[in-house]
Formats: structure tokens, C-alpha cells, sequence
């Protein structure tokens, strides 16, 4: 069995058994693997060494993010461990190859911010139809973009303002209590007569993925100042190079939304279970308090200081103090 073959067997399988979304991302790293192995990919798939895989992490190290490096590598961990289990191979070359998902998950964390309340009413202003939606829907709800872009109008209680929708990335099952300024806007958008609330959002998300809709974002923000314009066209460096992220992007919305409810005082297991995050470590990162709420934190303690002035009032009261008798 070569890993060309393998690979194409892996993928058709996965079809049947991923989402879209999740099914092109494997298809892209293990497509990358393969055009990196040039004449070893028709090899015998028990070929692979880890000392391959590590040759091909420290290649991708070179021009992705660490980020990438680790999705990358873990696609490959998913085909050697299948391959593993069908008798193709004796060893899985990827074992014991480290991922970094805690050095990832904080330099992701750092390109994150949140929007100040004066850039949101400044993209407010600026957009219009269903991105001003996506918007709103990111704001109030706190919800990724893709689940937004493909949100049904059945996931939305209007009687009971409430929306109930079961996330694509993690499956996770989250109902919110829709705002009365999202019901607003979700009055507004009743008039189309498609299942879907954003349809030519929707309907770009399910044909081309997230891409295309991030790069409308991006270029929304870069038209109102908050943040530079990017070309998409292909430089000398190929796609495979590491890409300097912006600090705002749509899904700094959902950092916004985390952050807003932090500030308010709502309880961090409230917040966590509300945006549909698997662990206290990852909703961590997404919180962003501002000077203001750290200061109204910081005026919140009590003072167990006594000032010179209150010292001396006392011992005057106490040295004029009558003498008390049992």
C-alpha cells in the first residue's frame, strides 16, 4: 500500500464521516504531505519513519505558523494511527513527535483582540444587508462564523427569544437568550423566504469554506479604517509561508462578546457554557478586560489600610475616653 493510495482511500472514507469543513482540512495537510514526499509518496506507506515526519515538521516550521505545524501534524497522526490499525504499517511514525498546542493556543491568543465599543459603532455605520446581521449576530451571540453564515431560521425560537444551535467545530449543543437588539434585527431579516437567515452568506460559506468570507471581512474593516488592506494575490513565497494575522478579525467578535460579559460581572462558567468553549483553559485566552473594568475591580476591594488621619482620631478618642467600671 503507498501513501498515495492509502492517502486517497483515508480521504474517500472521511467524506462520509467529517463535515465539509473538517474533510477539507484533512484533505489540504495530507495533499501537502504527499507533494512534500515528491517520488517517496509511491512508496510502501511502512516506509515512513518518524525521522520523515520530523524532517517534514521542521520544513513546515520554516514557513507556517506553529499553529498550521501543529493542524498539519495531527492530520498525519489521524492517517498513520488508521493505517496503524489496519496492519499497514507496524509503527505509528508520528507518536512520538510532540504537538505544540500550548504554544499555538497562546500565539493565537496574542494576535486576538477585542473591538472598543467606538470601533463597533464605526462598522455599524459603514456596512449594510446581511453582513450588518453577521455582525449583530456576533455581538449578542458570540457564536463562529461559519455557524452564523449557516444559521437556519428553525434554530430560532421568536415567541421565547431564544437560539438554540448545535456548533460545528465542536458539536457542542448551545442555547442562548437572544437580546431585544438582536431581536431587532432578526425581525428585519423575517422578510426573506429562505432557510437560511444570511442565504448568500450561507450559501458562499457551504460552497468555498470560510476563506472567502473571511477575506469579505477583512476587506469591510480595512474600508473603515480598522485595519489594512490585504491583497489575496499569490507572491513569490507561495501559499505555505507564515502570514503576519491581524489583531481583528470576525471572529474578534466573539473575543468582544467573552469580554463584555466578563466586565459585567456574569459568572465565567455562565460566559463558557453561553459560547460553547470544551474547557476553562481555552475560554481563558478569549477574555480581554480593558483598563476600565480592571480599575473598577481594583476600587471593588476593601481598604484594610487606616489613613494618618483616622490613627489620630482614634488615639484622641481613646485618651478622652471615660473610664469604665464592672
Amino acid at each position: 500500500m503507498t501513501v498515495r493510495r492509502y492517502l486517497n482511500l483515508f480521504l474517500e472514507r472521511k467524506s462520509g464521516e467529517t463535515s465539509k469543513g473538517t474533510y477539507e482540512a484533512y484533505k489540504k495537510s495530507l495533499t501537502d504531505f504527499v507533494d512534500w514526499l515528491a517520488e517517496q509518496a509511491d512508496q510502501d506507506l511502512a516506509d515512513i519513519t518518524s525521522s520523515d515526519i520530523a524532517r517534514y515538521r521542521n520544513h513546515l516550521r520554516e514557513r507556517v505558523a506553529e499553529s498550521t505545524v501543529t493542524n498539519k501534524t495531527k492530520a498525519l497522526r489521524a492517517l498513520f494511527t488508521a493505517a496503524q490499525k489496519e496492519g499497514l504499517c507496524l509503527e505509528e511514525p508520528t507518536a512520538n513527535l510532540k504537538l505544540s498546542r500550548k504554544a499555538a493556543s497562546t500565539k493565537n491568543a496574542d494576535q486576538r483582540r477585542a473591538f472598543t465599543e467606538e470601533e463597533l459603532r464605526l462598522l455599524l455605520r459603514n456596512i449594510k444587508g446581511e453582513w450588518k446581521s453577521m455582525v449583530l449576530f456576533g455581538i449578542y451571540t458570540g457564536q463562529r462564523l461559519g455557524d452564523l453564515a449557516t444559521l437556519r431560521w428553525s434554530s430560532i425560537d421568536i415567541p421565547n427569544a431564544t437560539l438554540s444551535i448545535r456548533t460545528r467545530k465542536t458539536s457542542r449543543s448551545v442555547k442562548i437568550k437572544i437580546s431585544d437588539d438582536l431581536m431587532t434585527n432578526i425581525r428585519k431579516q423575517q422578510t426573506s423566504h429562505s432557510e437560511l437567515v444570511h442565504p448568500k452568506l450561507g450559501s458562499l460559506y457551504e460552497v468555498n469554506g470560510a476563506s472567502t468570507l473571511s477575506n469579505q471581512f477583512s476587506s469591510l474593516l480595512a474600508d473603515c479604517g480598522l485595519r489594512e488592506k490585504v491583497s489575496h494575490r499569490a507572491t513569490k513565497n507561495g501559499r505555505d509561508h507564515v502570514r503576519h494575522a491581524s489583531k481583528l478579525s470576525f471572529h474578534s467578535l466573539r473575543v468582544t462578546a467573552v469580554s463584555f460579559l466578563h466586565a459585567q460581572g456574569v459568572p465565567a462558567a455562565v460566559v463558557q457554557e453561553w459560547v460553547g468553549h470544551d474547557s476553562v483553559d481555552v475560554h481563558r485566552v478569549y477574555v480581554r478586560l480593558g483598563d476600565e473594568a480592571m480599575q473598577k475591580a481594583s476600587a471593588a476591594l476593601p481598604s484594610f489600610l487606616e489613613s494618618p488621619e483616622t490613627t489620630s482620631d482614634r488615639q484622641e478618642g481613646q485618651a478622652t475616653a471615660p473610664a469604665t467600671t464592672s
